[in-house]
């Protein structure tokens, strides 16, 4: 049985359960895509106002990336006279013979090529006595008449060979 409520007409008991329900799930699937609606509005307008925001801040960097660079600029030609001073002064003191610095730099100079000349012709004469004694053979042991005789007769009379002299038909 139907009832008339406002000029429309319901059902009534089991039926009527039934449309409540649907209409109760329509509305939350209503509501569900009116929040959809609304957080991707929300998403879109934060990432303008986010976007736009970066926008100023990247002036902002740029400048402030710039102005670093003009101050690490004067440091570093700063440090370079600073360098170039100290260089100078430690040339020209050096060339002046202060401390006897000049006398001292060339005895030093002068030992340390002779100290290298010498390591290096023993380290070539010891080379070319290693190569010497582990490439060439003694020609002395194996010329000698009764050392090479031994030789012979170790090689073709040697203990270990056995001769089989079966003969089988």
């Amino acid at each position: 049985m139907q009832k008339q409520f406002f000029g429309y007409l319901y059902p009534s008991g089991e039926s009527q359960k039934l449309c409540v329900q649907n209409v109760f799930l329509e509305t939350i699937m209503f509501e569900q895509e009116q929040q959809m609606k609304n957080e991707e509005k929300k998403a879109m307008i934060h990432a303008r106002a986010q976007a736009q925001v970066e926008r100023e801040n990247h002036d902002l960097r740029m400048e402030q990336t710039k102005a670093l660079a003009k101050e690490k600029q004067k440091a570093e030609i700063e440090v370079g006279k600073v360098n170039s001073k100290l260089f100078y002064e430690n040339v020209t003191k050096f060339l002046r013979n202060d401390e006897n610095m000049l006398v001292n730099t060339a005895w030093y100079t002068g030992m340390t090529l002779i100290g290298s000349m010498c390591a290096f012709m023993i380290v070539k004469e010891g080379l070319k006595q290693i190569v010497a004694r582990t490439t060439k053979p003694n020609l002395g042991k194996r010329t000698h008449p009764k050392r090479t005789n031994k030789i012979r007769k170790e090689k073709y009379f040697s203990k270990n060979i056995k001769i089989d002299i079966s003969y089988k038909m």
